[in-house]
């Protein structure tokens, strides 16, 4: 953990100042942004499926997951993410961290959730990439580091 911190900060550089909240799915995104948020000293934000946050909440629906992809047996029922409402302030410049990238739905579903809220998604820092699975172009443009990545997995 301490490792993959140092790399993310170190990627960041001098930009680092200018990231107001790091944006995270459940469940191991917790874990890997977490520290990263602490190493910042910004505002760690929980993105949960739907019906899992109390009060108001904003909430997108993305097709399949990265599982899915990975095992076509399981289902594929659409999803939903939920964000509390306000979680993200309007223009605050956001870090996006999340354990894998594979066909993108994931990081796609976060970047709108951030969108809805005002939110600028400058940069999104990722463990593992298969980038085999072409989930790269789903994040829009934005800047991504991933600390390892797993071409024909």
């Amino acid at each position: 953990l301490p490792l993959w911190t140092g790399l993310v900060v170190s990627w960041l550089g001098s930009s680092r100042d200018r990231i107001d909240a790091v944006v995270t799915p459940e469940a191991l995104g917790y874990v890997f942004a977490g520290a990263v948020a602490s190493a910042l000293k910004t505002p760690l934000v929980l993105v949960r499926k739907q019906g899992k946050l109390e009060g108001d909440t904003n909430r997108v629906d993305y097709c399949g997951s990265n599982m899915y992809q990975l095992k076509p047996h399981m289902s594929s029922d659409r999803c939903s993410f939920e964000m509390v409402a306000g979680a993200v302030v309007p223009g605050q410049k956001v870090l996006i961290v999340d354990d894998c990238l594979a066909r993108g739905a994931t990081v796609s579903a976060m970047l709108d959730l951030v969108q809805q809220q005002g939110g600028v998604v400058s940069k999104v820092a990722i463990l593992m990439e298969l980038p085999d699975l072409s989930g790269r172009p789903k994040t829009k443009d934005v800047d991504v580091f991933s600390a390892m990545q797993f071409p024909g997995a």
